[in-house]
């Protein structure tokens, strides 16, 4: 697997005057910084500047370099990251086909393997059962769960960054395909990987062997169901690609894995790819830390800078230069209408967030339990406040529901000797981000367990407070930089300023260090008028 980590040189320039008078050929990746309106400029480009708007100079260098005469025949399509994005994007380019990567590899697949999938083909605890079937059931013996979910971790991180190669049997066909094909992954491979996406495989190194048994009993059983991961990868083992088109747009080029890579590439005469390189921060979730330039590369792509933010206040766009390479922060500037916007240095107490009830507002922490205490402080107070991210409630309930204490006392004492045992283990390891993330879920339960009676209301709570829901317009809305990545509001509030970029994670090494000078980024850029500085 290759994984590399040094930093590409940003280089921009302007294509002016470029017009293309028969058809799409030359490819381009369009560089655009937070808040540049670059789905604003990929729409115009498609359907026309709307009378009345005088678009930037960037737009309209973008615009002659991606005009071209549309046959008859013309096919576009526009690849999205994730849902919202496409639901978003759809209304916006009437007659291309837009869908989310995802989708893509899912039809892709299902066309290839002539299925006609029926309701609950789609299975997101795939792995898990066929993990029970080769390794145990971790319910029974609960010495398995360490084996059974690195097994499963590790199977979802080869498969995304297609850690390893496929095998095809000569008999290999649409018909034969999922028991013509192998994935064959060393155990050597798997380290590597484990090593670059800092994945914690001490716990229990015997879940490496499982590994590969796991991938291939996923395609085996592809004509049963896929999981989220199988709709990217499995194109990838079999061969299969969405049908070419004219034009594809790829939209946050930055936070495309290797599997995403393999499913585009080659599907378009010709590629926009769009994204801004310091906005990568998935890195631990499988993200190519240089998908943007690798695929720039791959395709020659001529460079189209988007600079001018028309979302961020001035003083906003001064404060996040901090965080982002001379070259770019001398390009990044926010729009001569834009304005001067606030800075102010805040107590977020429960006065403060009052203040927030009924407006629009993002609140951003680098780490949960910062949140949490502050979303109790909220409830106590009758300010309403809910946390993004669903996901999180389900992973710490699952650590409740596993320990089955009789009393809120008995599990803050076994979840305290637990998590220090692993953080121990993770910094002897010198794992200091996964370290980082284990205290901070043991802050999180902790809080949790001391706030509530039992554990049951324990669980309760957690399903209350990390909420998803858009409909509690009113609320207080805590988020981690992470997931709000897209989002934007009025007010922007900084519970963690001393954590961005995050000292601990940094000193880890040079990847991570600009993985945090992102997040800083990405952080400082949600909001459009006052940003709060917790004291």
């Amino acid at each position: 697997m290759n994984c590399p980590n040094s930093k590409s040189n940003y280089r921009s320039y302007y294509l002016t005057k470029l017009y293309k008078e028969d058809t799409v050929s030359d490819n381009y990746s369009i560089r655009a910084g937070a808040g540049c309106g670059k789905s604003t400029t990929l729409e115009w480009t498609e359907t026309g500047v709307p009378k009345g708007i005088q678009p930037s100079e960037q737009q309209e260098a973008i615009f002659d370099a991606l005009k071209c005469k549309k046959s008859a025949s013309y096919k576009g399509r526009v690849a999205c990251f994730n849902t919202s994005i496409m639901k978003e994007l759809e209304p916006r380019f009437p007659g291309l086909d837009v869908r989310n990567n995802h989708k893509l590899g899912y039809h892709s697949t299902v066309k290839f393997l002539n299925i006609k999938p029926k309701f609950g083909f789609v299975k997101g605890n795939k792995y898990e059962k066929l993990a029970r079937t080769l390794i145990g059931n971790p319910y029974n013996d609960s010495s398995l769960w360490p084996t059974y979910t690195n097994a499963i971790k590790l199977a979802s991180m080869a498969r995304i960054t297609l850690t390893g190669s496929s095998l095809r049997n000569t008999t290999f066909s649409s018909a034969s395909a999922t028991q013509d094909t192998l994935w064959e992954v060393s155990q050597s491979q798997l380290l590597d990987m484990a090593t670059f996406y800092s994945i914690d495989v001490t716990e229990a190194p015997d879940a490496l062997k499982y590994v590969e048994p796991l991938i291939n009993a996923g395609i085996a059983s592809a004509r049963e169901g896929f999981d989220f991961d199988d709709m990217v990868f499995l194109p990838n083992v079999f061969g299969c690609r969405p049908d070419k088109v004219d034009r594809c747009y790829i939209d946050e080029m930055q936070d495309l894995n290797a599997a995403q890579h393999g499913l585009l590439e080659g599907t378009a005469e010709q590629f926009v790819i769009v994204g801004d390189v310091h906005q990568s921060i998935y890195g631990f979730a499988g993200a190519d830390p240089q998908s943007m330039p690798r695929f720039e590369s791959a395709i020659d792509a001529k460079l189209l800078p988007l600079t001018v933010t028309r979302r961020c206040p001035h003083k906003h766009v001064e404060y996040c230069k901090r965080f982002l390479p001379d070259s770019f922060a001398e390009q990044f500037r926010a729009a001569d209408s834009a304005p001067d916007g606030s800075i102010e240095y805040q107590k977020f107490d429960d006065k403060f967030y009052a203040s927030l009830e009924g407006t629009s507002n993002l609140c951003l922490s680098r780490t949960n339990a910062p949140m949490v205490r502050a979303c109790f402080m909220c409830w106590k107070n009758n300010i309403p406040a809910v946390i993004r991210g669903r996901n999180v409630a389900s992973t710490l309930a699952k650590v409740i529901k596993r320990i089955n204490a009789s009393d809120n006392e008995s599990l803050i004492r076994t979840l305290i000797e637990e998590y220090e045992a692993k953080v121990q283990k993770l910094k002897a390891a010198d794992k200091l981000d996964l370290a980082e993330a284990k205290r901070d879920e043991l802050d999180i339960l902790v809080v949790f367990a001391t706030e509530t009676k039992t554990p049951d209301e324990c669980v309760d709570k957690l399903f209350k407070m990390f909420d998803d829901a858009d409909a509690k317009e009113r609320a207080v809305q805590f988020s981690t930089v992470h997931k709000a990545k897209g989002l934007e509001a009025d007010n922007l509030a900084i519970l963690t300023p001393e954590l961005l970029p995050h000292p601990g994670i940094s000193k880890i090494g040079e990847f991570w260090a600009e993985q945090e000078r992102n997040i800083a980024y990405v952080c400082a850029t949600r909001g459009k008028d006052k940003m709060f500085l917790n004291e």
